[in-house]
């Protein structure tokens, strides 16, 4: 797995991801990374799509994740909401 330990804040960190449309946020404590809002084929927040992480490098890392997976279920299903109901 790549090295992100240069990215020390979510700031910075968000704006690494935010043209890949991703995000990572902090909720009850917890890192998550999730599709930025506005992501098409996707809500954002969704329980679906939001991924918890150990820590920031770990959600910068499955964020990455998240979008190499988008690219392939677009290419087979056009949308990733039916892709990710269909492998539900």
């Amino acid at each position: 797995m790549k090295d992100f330990s240069h990215i020390s804040s979510m700031n910075e960190a968000n704006k690494f991801l935010a043209p890949k449309g991703l995000r990572i946020f902090k909720k009850g404590g917890e890192f998550y990374a999730d599709f930025k809002i506005g992501t098409p084929g996707y809500d954002a927040g969704d329980e679906g799509t939001m991924s918890p992480c150990l820590d920031l490098q770990d959600a910068i890392g499955t964020a990455l994740h998240m979008n190499t997976w988008r690219g392939e279920y677009l290419a087979r299903f056009g949308n990733l909401k039916a892709a990710y109901l269909k492998a539900s």
